[in-house]
């Protein structure tokens, strides 16, 4: 899933690009999100523990990558991250 390794990049990690589907209904969108990583553990892990709880009523997890509200009305489906070095990392935050 991941683009790009941690120190790959010849620079610190300072956050992960994540590219999921939202589902709500029979519509699907695509989506981004820049989640602070300090590399201090997997990016795997951080990703996951950030999706596991996307939805504020409760967040089932069906498949690895794929998370549903409880209700199942909604549903995100992770299509890949890239780790984001510290020099990109203010742009990226500034228009996302």
């Amino acid at each position: 899933m991941a683009d790009v390794l941690p120190g790959a990049f010849g620079g610190k990690p300072a956050a992960i690009f994540v590219r999921y589907t939202g589902v709500s209904g029979e519509a699907e969108f695509a989506c981004s999100t820049l989640i602070p990583y300090n590399g201090k553990v997997p990016a795997e892990k951080v990703v996951r523990d950030y999706f596991s709880d996307f939805f504020s009523e409760g967040t089932e997890r069906e498949d690895y990558f794929y998370y549903v509200s409880r209700d199942g009305d909604q549903a995100v489906k992770i299509d890949g991250w890239s780790i984001v070095p510290e020099a990109d990392y203010a742009v990226l935050e500034r228009y996302l």
